[in-house]
């Protein structure tokens, strides 16, 4: 082996660097973070399911949380709607501290997306 060379046969992986200087990256990609948007979105379901009675209208969330599930879902969720939706649904539970905290967790996820 000289000086600066070598041979280390075949490399596989992700985020592989060789060399002086060398830096690598791995991006997380859509899918995970997609996932991840839809899990907190899960999330967000089942707390409202278990805290419904300390809502005053539980059933006016109905249609924009089917709303956000279609986005989500759907491939290529608009950051507009989704935005507008979830500021929505948090100024519609903004009493219940459990619920606002899975609306955060959920908004956060969303906000990854783009």
């Amino acid at each position: 082996m000289n000086a600066g060379n070598f041979e280390v046969g075949d490399v596989k992986g992700n985020g592989i660097a060789v060399g002086h200087g060398a830096h690598a990256a791995v991006n997380v990609g859509q899918p995970v973070r997609a996932q991840e948007a839809l899990d907190r979105f899960d999330d967000l379901v089942r707390v409202l399911e278990r805290h419904a009675d300390e809502l005053p209208e539980p059933g006016e969330l109905r249609r924009p949380l089917a709303l956000v599930r279609a986005e989500l879902a759907g491939g290529s969720p608009d950051r507009f709607t989704l935005g507008s939706l979830l500021a929505a649904i948090g100024a519609s539970v903004g009493g219940v501290a459990v619920i606002t905290e899975a609306v955060d967790r959920l908004q956060q996820a969303v906000v990854a997306l783009f």
